[in-house]
């Protein structure tokens, strides 16, 4: 096997044969030694694992993990966490990018700061071909703050909900037991990494998300069936993705060792930052999601369209 790598990059990928190639060529071309990089085929039926295995043969660095049937997003997400040999690890999704230095500035900022949990670098998104299409107001985070509840309220006001992609501790991933399954696993990685200790930014832009019409629509039916292929029926159809993710949280504030008073903090702070602001929204939309409808109802969506069409001075619709 070699000397023991020092980061090990994980891409899981189902059907991903779209973007596959170009994630790989970014993860491939990091600038920083000591890589294992494993993309983790979860019964592809395109051409994702052919790509997977090309890049394999032409870098001795890439493990392709292979499986006959997709067994579900989170299995093949913690599969890669469980096969992981490095101390430091990241999930690269299959049709994201990210820049050459992506790895060595991670390192470089977790060495200043020996206490932290997770190096998060700014993020950018991007379309289909690759152009930039937001930029993130992510400079002043705060998530390197001093208490677990101030780390949690930066997390959740801000929506950070991408702190899984950034470079983080494997044992640390593995205790808090990887992704969990339903709607709100990012968020829940997120809370807990936040109340463990401090999670620090690298001030580049160094992670592109990509934005594209083949991605989840986050109802919690599409991601009950992204986490349970076989799932059919009343089990995808409720899969209410706002309850889930409240439930995730308020589960992560219990999984975190913490003072009784700091985790009372932690608890007030998601239903402060949270589940209030959110809840008569949260409660339509899960349960038009629930019988397959959509929320606002679309007569509402008319309504409003209507009157921002009377609001408008004369002309001004063209």
């Amino acid at each position: 096997m070699g000397a023991a790598p020092k980061v090990t990059l994980g891409m899981p990928v189902f059907d991903g044969e779209r973007f596959l190639d170009e994630a790989l060529a970014a993860v491939c071309a990091q600038d920083a030694d000591g890589l294992e990089i494993l993309v983790s085929d979860n019964g592809s039926t395109d051409a994702s694992l052919e790509i997977a295995r090309d890049w394999a043969a032409r870098d001795s660095r890439v493990r392709v993990l292979v499986s006959d049937v997709n067994r579900g997003g989170t299995w093949n997400f913690n599969r890669l966490l469980e096969a992981a040999r490095a101390p430091l690890f990241k999930w690269a999704p299959a049709d994201d990018v990210i820049a050459p230095s992506f790895v060595s500035r991670c390192i470089e900022t977790l060495s200043a700061e020996p206490l932290a949990v997770a190096v998060l670098p700014r993020t950018v998104y991007i379309d289909e071909a690759g152009a930039v299409i937001e930029e993130r107001q992510d400079l002043e985070l705060g998530l390197d703050a001093p208490s677990p509840h101030e780390r949690l309220d930066r997390l959740l006001s801000g929506m950070v909900a991408h702190v899984m992609y950034g470079l983080l501790g494997t044992e640390t991933l593995r205790a808090i037991g990887g992704v969990r399954r339903g709607p709100g696993a990012d968020w829940a990685i997120g809370a807990q990494l936040c109340m463990l200790g401090k999670i620090v930014l690298v001030p580049e832009q160094l992670m592109m998300q990509r934005r594209h019409g083949g991605q989840s629509n986050g109802s919690g039916a599409e991601i009950v069936a992204w986490d349970n292929p076989g799932a059919t029926g009343r089990t995808v159809s409720f899969g209410l993705a706002n309850l889930s993710i409240n439930a995730a949280l308020a589960s992560a504030v219990r999984s975190v060792r913490l003072p009784l008073d700091e985790r009372t903090r932690c608890a007030a702070t998601v239903l402060r930052t949270w589940t209030l602001p959110r809840l008569p929204g949260a409660l339509a939309t899960d349960v038009f999601d629930m019988v397959g409808a959509t929320w606002p109802p679309d007569w509402v969506r008319r309504w409003r369209a209507a009157r921002a069409r009377r609001a408008l001075p004369v002309g001004a619709d063209g």
